[in-house]
């Protein structure tokens, strides 16, 4: 089973992990890529006028040169990445392997008080469609 890992940046730290699986259509078991998300961290206030920084950690089994980074939406409203590229190819963890950086307008992202999750969705550039789920805490807390 091939595995990546997506680590979505705030000014927290890191909190929690799930999987996300890369989905093609239509979907057979062998199409199947599970994706792992980190949010780092899952505190986020939806207020903010900042950025949600993402990285999505490549490993030996799934290039992430295969994602089309233009095609990221992250949150409920579907925000679209900040930059016009969709974000850069960068070897942030130091093993060698290529990574994706982007970035997403907090206040783009439809994540509200009180959210317990958050979903980014993309495509390849095969055109499979990936999807990828992970808990949040949002902040300020509900009053």
């Amino acid at each position: 089973m091939k595995m990546i890992k997506l680590i979505l940046a705030s000014t927290f730290m890191l909190i929690a992990t799930m999987t996300l699986a890369l989905l093609a259509s239509p979907v057979a078991a062998n199409d199947l890529v599970e994706l792992e998300i980190i949010i780092e961290p899952n505190a986020i206030n939806p207020q903010a006028n900042g950025v949600i920084p993402m990285l999505l950690v490549g490993d030996t089994d799934f290039d992430v040169t295969d994602i089309d980074v233009t095609t990221l939406q992250f949150g409920p409203a579907g925000a679209a990445p900040v930059h016009r590229a969709g974000g850069h190819y960068e070897d942030v963890d130091g093993d060698g392997l290529l990574d994706i950086v982007s970035h997403f307008a907090t206040q783009e992202t439809g994540i509200a008080r009180g959210d317990i999750s958050a979903c980014v969705i993309g495509e390849t550039f095969d055109g499979r469609v990936f999807e990828g789920c992970d808990a949040i805490s949002t902040r300020p807390p509900n009053p």
